[in-house]
Order: C-alpha cells, then sequence, then structure tokens
C-alpha cells in the first residue's frame, strides 16, 4: 500500500537531489531562505477498480519560489526557470517505494513564485480484504454402473 507519507517524501527527495534549495513541507517560516520549495498534499482520491483494488488519484502541489528583490518580485527569466527546472523533474513517473507512480506536472509563473500541481496517480490494494464465510459445503458422491449393450 502507498501512502501519502512516501508520496510526499518522494517528492521532496527529488526536488533536494537537484536544487540545494530548502524545500518545505509544513508552513513556511518567516525567514524563509529563497529560493526555494514548498510541497504539499492537496487531497486523495480513490475510486473502485475490482473487487480487491482501488484505483487513487493524488494531488500535491509544489510551490518553487524565486529570490525576490526589494520590491517583492522576482526577474521572470528566474521563474520561468524554476518552473521549467521543476516540472521536468515529475514526468513520466514517480518511485516511490517499489513501485513507479504516473505522474502529471502542470504549471505556471507568477510574480515571485511558480505553483506546480502534480496529479499522481496508480492503482493499490484496499485496507482490508472482506472474509466471506462459506455459506454451504456441499458434498457429491458419484457410482457409475457400467451397461451391456
Amino acid at each position: 500500500m502507498v501512502l501519502l507519507k512516501d508520496i510526499l517524501d518522494a517528492i521532496c527527495a527529488r526536488l533536494a537531489a537537484v536544487y540545494p534549495d530548502p524545500v518545505y513541507t509544513d508552513d513556511i517560516p518567516q525567514d524563509a531562505q529563497r529560493p526555494g520549495f514548498m510541497v504539499e498534499i492537496l487531497n486523495r482520491d480513490a475510486v473502485d477498480h475490482t473487487r480487491w483494488t482501488e484505483s487513487v488519484t493524488v494531488t500535491a502541489r509544489i510551490t518553487a519560489f524565486a529570490a525576490e528583490d526589494s520590491h517583492g518580485s522576482a526577474p521572470q527569466a528566474e521563474v520561468l526557470q524554476l518552473l521549467q527546472g521543476a516540472q521536468s523533474l515529475f514526468g513520466p513517473s514517480l518511485p516511490v517505494g517499489d513501485r513507479f507512480l504516473r505522474i502529471k506536472a502542470t504549471g505556471r509563473a507568477g510574480l515571485s513564485d511558480a505553483p506546480i500541481t502534480l496529479t499522481i496517480t496508480y492503482v493499490d490494494d484496499r485496507d482490508e480484504r472482506p472474509n466471506y464465510e462459506n455459506m454451504a459445503i456441499i458434498k457429491t458422491k458419484i457410482e457409475m454402473e457400467e451397461q451391456n449393450q
């Protein structure tokens, strides 16, 4: 079973492997370093896939923060570079444990940040499998009689 914490850790590890900038997963501190990243899991949606499995869609968001000038904005080229660089890290799959989850990254550039939405899809086992009791046990006995013709 894939845990949301494992997905969050995999996203953060991929960013940290390429960027020396800090990656935040909780509230951003007031004295946060820029450039940097904020990673959050937004939601998890599961629907029936088969009797024992479910099709899961997880939505996560990475917000890439560019270094700001004294006016609170960043050069557009730097924001676009962060957007394209971070977005290119996530596709077409994300390794999580012993699984490779399908992933799609979409993003847009703001004045000093670039939010990137990750849509992660996979099929997973259900938490529990019901243990059904047998309704009845049927025993049969077959006897064969030979006939002469």
